[in-house]
């Protein structure tokens, strides 16, 4: 006789809790490295492997990105560490991937993904809400805001500076080696990185871009 209470066949339900599992597991992996980081265990500069997958598993995974974002914020804003920050804001959005299955993956696959642009590329989506998000969040990393929005501290201009010289550089030929390859696509949505970038304009000091 069929159980009208459970809308699920025994197959269906296996699969659900199969997933729930894997989902509990990698909650409790993003965790640890999570914590890793943030208590020095391990390098500040592996935060991109977490940060890149912005927008992509959800709030719980969100908040330990964002914990990373205000640790870099600290590190680039009041430990003398701009260098070192501006370098993992470029690597992460080098490393926007975005077609994932990844509630069975483990901090392995995380860490060999490609770290390129063809995170956006590879996927087919049609949107680059991540990649654009992703680029307005780490704004909070270069520039510090109090009342009204008001810019209290930011990244030595230097550093800030840097985010844009070292994106530019890469993006461009991103873009120029598409085009040769006749990847129309791809470069299409390349483009997509300078919509992401532009976040990161605010705040930057106008004199010193003009010294670039």
């Amino acid at each position: 006789m069929t159980d009208l209470s459970n809308p699920f066949s025994t197959e269906e339900n296996a699969r659900i809790q199969s997933r729930l599992v894997a989902s509990q597991r990698f909650q409790r992996n993003i965790s640890t490295f999570t914590r890793a980081i943030h208590q020095g265990i391990f390098d500040l500069r592996h935060a991109s492997v977490i940060l890149k997958y912005w927008g992509r598993f959800g709030a719980t995974f969100d908040d330990f990105a964002r914990l990373l974002m205000h640790d870099l914020r600290d590190e680039g804003n009041y430990g003398n560490q701009g260098e070192m920050v501006a370098t993992i804001v470029v690597e992460t959005l080098q490393g926007v991937r975005t077609n994932f299955t990844l509630l069975s993956s483990s901090m392995t696959d995380l860490y060999l993904s490609d770290q390129a642009l063809d995170l956006y590329l590879d996927s087919s989506d049609a949107s680059d809400e991540h990649l654009v998000s992703l680029g307005r969040n780490l704004l909070q990393v270069a520039v510090i805001r109090g009342a009204q929005l008001k810019v209290v501290k930011s990244l030595p201009s230097e550093n800030h500076l840097k985010i844009h010289l070292d994106a530019l550089d890469f993006i461009v030929k991103q873009i120029k080696q598409f085009t040769e390859l006749k990847r129309s696509e791809d470069r299409n949505k390349a483009l997509s990185f300078f919509k992401a970038l532009a976040h990161l304009v605010f705040g930057l000091d106008g004199r010193s871009a003009l010294k670039a």
